[in-house]
């Protein structure tokens, strides 16, 4: 037999209803940032790949756009263009030698901000900034991060990618495509 729990007011259920939806949100955020975390792990190990066989637009075009219809032949939906093979191979060699915490920090954000990012940089800025943590308790939490960076101008395209981010985290249907 069944126990039936009876909520006696109105504001009881709200308090169970507020608190659902919050372990619900936060649930979505924790998918949505593990599956950018592993897809940009993933655009890593190709640039990685690209990089260590010295491939380059002269001497490996005809490899990538080899490569590039063979994987969009095997995985349609996952965005293997040639265009995206090379700039998986720039987000490598731009980053790879990076402090790691800057690794991390551009490294939660999706692969169109990471794309944005790279272009607005230019190839001789200095990207070894210094990192520091305040209030680091999440992992990998965009938001406990604070750049402190020589250049004005790399730490606002940092913080504006993190905060744009954060905002598509928040809004229900762009990270995990539902509509309601």
């Amino acid at each position: 037999m069944e126990t039936v729990i009876r909520v006696h007011n109105e504001s009881e259920y709200n308090e169970i209803l507020r608190q659902a939806v919050a372990v619900i949100e936060t649930a979505r955020g924790n998918a949505a940032r593990a599956v950018v975390s592993t897809s940009n792990e993933m655009h890593w190990r190709i640039g990685q790949l690209l990089y260590e066989r010295k491939l380059d637009s002269v001497h490996g075009d005809g490899v990538v756009k080899r490569l590039s219809a063979d994987l969009k032949a095997m995985y349609p939906k996952m965005g293997m263009s040639v265009s995206n093979l090379w700039a998986m191979k720039k987000y490598y060699v731009r980053f790879h030698r990076s402090d790691p915490k800057l690794q991390r920090c551009v490294g939660v954000l999706p692969w169109r901000h990471i794309n944005q990012l790279m272009t607005k940089l230019k190839d001789d800025d200095n990207v070894e900034v210094e990192l520091a943590l305040e209030g680091f308790t999440k992992p990998i939490g965009v938001a406990e991060y604070k750049l402190i960076v020589p250049q004005k101008e790399l730490k606002q395209l940092i913080t504006d990618e993190i905060k744009t981010f954060n905002q598509e985290i928040a809004d229900k249907s762009t990270i995990l495509g539902e509509k309601d």
